[in-house]
């Protein structure tokens, strides 16, 4: 049997933690909390080569195929197996193919505007550094 999670015990656990750190709705610190994942890193630095990588992989890996294999020999048993779980996997993957599709688009729009972004920034600090070679022009004329 699976084990079953205590919800009432994990809340009052994080209340007591809430209680014995007394914090308040003004003083919650989000660098306070443990996080397990060994894939954030708060102090990690954000590189664009790095994320369009990510995307390009979500891309590719998004879609869930709707076929199921299912491996070994007995080719009828193996045909009835699939045919009596169909119509239940079908959904299922249907549904998880539809958020992928969301997530990926998501994705996608980020990495469009993050371009976008930083093509903008780079036209400002060029016009940023001819001003300031102008004004130094200006200054040095007087």
């Amino acid at each position: 049997m699976a084990k079953e999670i205590e919800v009432d015990n994990i809340l009052n656990e994080v209340r007591e933690d809430i209680k014995d750190k007394n914090l308040t709705e003004e003083k919650f610190v989000f660098k306070d909390v443990q996080i397990s994942d060994s894939m954030f890193d708060s102090d990690h630095e954000f590189s664009m080569d790095e994320y369009m990588d990510t995307v390009k992989n979500i891309n590719q890996l998004w879609k869930i195929p709707m076929s199921v294999h299912i491996q070994g020999r007995g080719k009828l048993i193996k045909k009835l197996v699939e045919r009596l779980t169909y119509f239940s996997i079908i959904p299922r993957f249907s549904s998880q193919n539809d958020f992928n599709k969301s997530v990926t688009k998501g994705f996608n729009e980020m990495a469009a505007y993050i371009v976008k972004q930083n093509e903008t920034i780079d036209s400002l600090n060029e016009k940023v550094e001819r001003l300031e070679k102008e004004l130094k022009e200006e200054k040095d004329k007087k």
